[in-house]
């Protein structure tokens, strides 16, 4: 098989049938561990089924994709962020949950507004 590397740490990683059309794939040097089935009926036993988990394995998602995971994880750590100056000026508690919420719900009217105003 040729395996991609690790998409966290780069490392080797090692894939297995473990049964049942059941797949698993571990990374040598990172937990990484991930578990997939791939109908055997739909793609064929043997060879036909190995060669789905290879191609299920070797695809990533786009650059789009990352960007916006990128982004997303940004608002997150500026959200939390927030979230701990609002809790230290003695304002009430709110869970992190809540503002967490708050905060999304926010970031997705920014975002649908955007939209209307550009199409």
């Amino acid at each position: 098989m040729n395996l991609k590397p690790c998409p966290f740490c780069g490392g080797e990683v090692t894939m297995q049938y473990t049964g049942s059309s059941d797949w698993e794939v571990d990374c040598k040097t990172c937990p990484v561990e991930t578990k997939f089935w791939v109908s055997a009926q739909k793609h064929g036993y043997g060879k036909g089924e190995a060669d789905e988990a290879e191609r299920r394995w070797n695809t990533r998602s786009s650059e789009a994709d990352q960007r916006d995971a990128e982004r997303l994880k940004e608002a997150i750590s500026d959200a939390a962020y927030e979230w701990e100056k609002y809790v230290t000026e003695d304002n009430a508690p709110v869970s992190l949950v809540t503002y967490m919420e708050r905060a999304f719900d926010a970031a997705m009217s920014a975002q649908s507004d955007k939209e209307e105003s550009n199409g």
